[in-house]
């Protein structure tokens, strides 16, 4: 039996709602709808509470049905398309100059919108600078002041 399906089995019997079990898990309800639906797992601590509550021995759970003490998180592919678009969007910011600006700026927008990690919105702001320091060179406005003049 299924995880999700053995959690709501078990609170039923228990004759607890979703609300009743949340509150004695001091989480939100949404989590135990989540767990109960197979979209989400509830991590060890969590499991742990969860058989203490519902009277659950831990051994009664085969070792697929337990949950992994892992930290890593699965990526999905909504995730790997946004990844694909702000990399796309910021080399053509790159190399197009000086209208590769507007891609860039929307690759800032893109990655702030998306809540990618800081290591993606930084990477995307200075390109982002990088484009606007060309477009601006090319109008004589230095940000950078080059090293070298040619007189």
């Amino acid at each position: 039996m299924k995880t999700g399906t053995l959690l709501k089995t078990k609170r039923i019997e228990a004759g607890l709602s979703q609300q009743q079990l949340a509150d004695k898990l001091y989480i939100d309800r949404s989590m135990i709808s989540r767990w109960e639906s197979e979209k989400s797992h509830p991590n060890e601590q969590q499991f742990q509470q969860l058989c203490d509550v519902l009277n659950i021995p831990y051994d009664s759970f085969s070792d697929q049905n337990k949950p992994e003490n892992t930290y890593i998180s699965r990526i999905t592919n909504e995730q790997i398309y946004s990844y694909i678009v702000l990399i796309v969007c910021s080399v053509i910011g790159l190399f197009v100059k000086p209208w590769g600006l507007p891609f860039a700026a929307f690759s800032i927008y893109y990655s702030f919108k998306k809540r990618m990690p800081l290591l993606f919105k930084l990477f995307s702001i200075l390109v982002f600078l990088y484009c606007l320091d060309n477009l601006l060179f090319l109008f004589g406005i230095y940000i950078i002041r080059p090293k070298i003049t040619i007189d």
